[in-house]
């Protein structure tokens, strides 16, 4: 599960990819209860996990400790990225990217 949005400007390599996907990679937690969750962005879903990270998003925020963290993150994560849609893909899409 993450985030996609279309022509996604990537600042600091001064390019524009047709599409983006976003998802969260590394949660980081202090005993305090505060969380910083970084999200990868990439060309495609595999990429994230496969590939060098294109750019990234860093997201803070405390712990509610009644619901899960990286649900939390995911959250967060949508507030900060407000002009992107929620990437649940369908099980055929999935089994075509393992294929490819």
């Amino acid at each position: 599960m993450g985030l996609k949005t279309i022509n996604y400007y990537i600042t600091t390599l001064g390019i524009t990819i047709d599409t983006a996907y976003a998802k969260i990679t590394n949660l980081f937690l202090d005993k305090d209860g505060n969380c910083k969750a970084i999200a990868g962005i990439q060309q495609t879903r595999n990429d994230i996990d496969s590939l060098n990270i294109l750019d990234t998003k860093e997201i803070n925020f405390v712990v509610d400790k009644t619901l899960p963290i990286y649900e939390q993150a995911y959250i967060k994560l949508k507030e900060v990225l407000t002009d992107w849609e929620d990437d649940i893909p369908e099980t055929e899409e999935v089994l075509e990217e393992v294929i490819q």
